[in-house]
C-alpha cells in the first residue's frame, strides 16, 4: 500500500464582512494576520458553517473578541 499526502493549495480568503468588522476596531486585522493559517482558516470556516446571517454576525462578534484577546480557536 502506497499513500501519498498533498499540501493543501487552498488560497485563505477572509470574508468580506468579517474584514469590514475588524477594520472598525484599531489594530485588530493586524493581530488577526498574526495568527497561523491554520488558525485563521478555523475562525473562517467557523463562521462560515453559520446556517443564518444572524448566526454568522453572532460568530463575527465573537471571533473579534477572541482575536482581541489573543485566544485560538482550538
Amino acid at each position: 500500500v502506497h499513500i501519498t499526502l498533498y499540501e493543501e493549495k487552498v488560497p485563505l480568503i477572509v470574508t468580506e464582512e468579517l474584514l469590514l468588522c475588524m477594520e472598525d476596531e484599531e489594530g485588530l486585522v493586524e493581530k488577526f494576520q498574526e495568527y497561523s493559517d491554520a488558525q485563521k482558516k478555523a475562525f473562517i470556516d467557523w463562521i462560515n458553517a453559520a446556517k443564518t446571517e444572524e448566526a454568522q454576525a453572532e460568530r463575527i462578534i465573537k471571533t473579534m473578541g477572541m482575536v482581541q484577546k489573543g485566544e485560538k480557536f482550538h
